[in-house]
């Protein structure tokens, strides 16, 4: 710990591992080998003095793999690595900006991997836990993975030999080889226009997981990215493409205007989205994924982003008190650089970064990045359809057979085309798909049906309005009138 800048298998010690719950519930002790984790400063004037570790689990220390369901969202309970993570920034003991003490939160990092999971891909599950090194109480810390060659054979098959794993730039080769990674990037600097240059970085490019990953990060506006903070990792065995990861999202969720659309980052993500615009399918598809993440009942929707975060705050309230006894008056009283000052406490300054976000940040996030992406070109001018059902707005979900569904036009100008068999009434090249019925009258619903629509006005499209309508079961009730002229009334 005390040579926290030096790091590799030569700085990894033996230690033991124990994982104790308050309520009796079993947990696990383990010895294992213990690293620490990730960019730190062991000069007089540490960065932080709170470091972040990680736990290798081998043979010759013990057991070589953690058997334990940590994570009781994830299918997998067998454990190469757990990273435990500090926060480096935005913390109470960030040494020189008393912004980021301001808005210490503890939760972001985590939440932009909830997020990605709740958007429907793979990212690292995390959980809050107190944290004793060597019986001594060391703050609030967050267990979760890394997602390495172990990480992504346990959840997509395959052995840890078969990956290509990258981090933070083209050349940090975690394992495997970069030469898949280079090659990718040598296809998206070509002319991406074509058909053809387009269909082959598909074989390299997971294309839905990453345009979900990088809507992600324009709405949480994460400024300290993607010149390094991600991984990306792929199965160069069954050709799969690569996937990104969220990855150290600690400088996320801070200006309400925050604009990070147009980065472009040399081999990073933003590099590929940036050459990837020249692309018509790319760009309609991509304005398929925003419709769907940021409207409705969308995970980037105020209601959908607030309610994940808040599951997490929920998590650590009250325990982040402790988090306060152990390291609030670190800089005030112990470690002063960088001033001015406070003591930082749960009621003051935690509570009031939660609800500036959830007054000022969430409510006004979604709208204000729409705007970005339609001014960079990401999303159309044409909004896409709504849906109402026998005259109430309902996107999907339940209704009774025989109920009317009716397909609206928010927009001044264009035409509703629609299916009802799941096909999307777009085809490749922006022509209209044979069958796709434009709309005219209502829908009597008599079946579960999937409804898929957009407008067309001249030659643009709108994002695809997507909905799936289920019958209820069993009859309709019906409504019951009653002969109340023999009641009385009473005071």
């Amino acid at each position: 710990y005390s040579n926290g800048a030096l790091s590799g298998i030569n700085w990894e010690r033996a230690c033991s591992a124990e994982l104790i719950f308050s309520d009796g519930t079993e947990g696990f002790a383990i010895n294992s080998g213990i690293r620490i984790q990730g960019q730190t400063s062991t000069d007089p004037n540490w960065k932080s003095p709170k470091l972040s570790m990680r736990l290798l689990f081998k043979n010759e220390y013990g057991p070589s793999h953690l058997e334990f369901p940590l994570y009781p969202d994830s299918s997998v309970h067998s454990f190469d690595t757990l990273v435990l993570d500090a926060r480096l920034n935005q913390t109470w003991i960030h040494p020189w900006d008393l912004g980021q003490r301001i808005r210490a939160q503890y939760l972001r990092d985590q939440f932009m991997s909830d997020a990605q999971i709740a958007m429907g891909h793979l990212s690292s599950h995390g959980r809050y836990v107190h944290l004793f090194l060597n019986g001594l109480y060391w703050g609030l810390y967050d267990i979760h993975e890394r997602p390495d060659e172990h990480f992504h054979s346990d959840y997509l098959g395959g052995v840890d030999e078969d990956y290509d794993v990258i981090r933070h730039n083209p050349f940090d080769v975690v394992s495997g080889s970069n030469n898949g990674y280079t090659e990718m990037l040598t296809i998206a600097r070509g002319d991406l226009s074509s058909p053809a240059q387009y269909n082959e970085l598909k074989q390299f490019l997971e294309i839905v997981p990453f345009i979900d990953y990088m809507i992600l990060n324009f709405w949480a506006g994460n400024d300290d990215w993607a010149h390094k903070n991600w991984y990306a990792g792929r199965n160069r065995i069954d050709g799969s493409g690569f996937r990104y990861f969220s990855w150290d999202a600690e400088h996320t969720l801070k200006n309400v205007l925050e604009n990070v659309v147009l980065k472009n980052d040399f081999g990073g993500p933003t590099e590929l989205l940036q050459r990837l615009k020249q692309n018509d399918e790319f760009l309609i598809l991509f304005a398929d994924r925003v419709q769907k993440q940021l409207f409705n009942e969308g995970v980037l929707t105020p209601k959908g982003a607030w309610s994940l975060y808040e599951k997490r705050a929920d998590e650590i309230d009250p325990a982040i008190i402790l988090e306060s006894a152990r390291w609030g008056d670190h800089r005030r009283d112990h470690h002063p650089v960088g001033g001015p000052y406070d003591l930082y406490t749960r009621d003051i300054h935690w509570v009031n970064e939660l609800n500036r976000l959830r007054d000022t940040y969430f409510p006004f996030r979604t709208g204000i990045v729409l705007n970005q992406l339609r001014a960079a070109g990401l999303f159309p001018d044409l909004d896409a359809p709504m849906f109402e059902v026998n005259g109430s707005p309902q996107h999907g979900g339940s209704v009774w057979e025989g109920e009317r569904l009716v397909i609206l036009n928010p927009n001044q100008s264009g035409t509703i085309y629609f299916t009802i068999e799941g096909s999307d009434p777009r085809v490749e090249g922006g022509g209209i798909l044979d069958g796709a019925l434009p709309f005219s009258a209502p829908i009597v619903l008599t079946s579960d049906t999937v409804v898929r629509a957009r407008v067309f006005g001249g030659s643009k499209w709108s994002a695809l309005a997507e909905a799936e309508f289920k019958l209820n079961p069993g009859p309709r009730p019906t409504q019951i009138e009653l002969d109340v002229s023999n009641w009385w009334m009473y005071d």
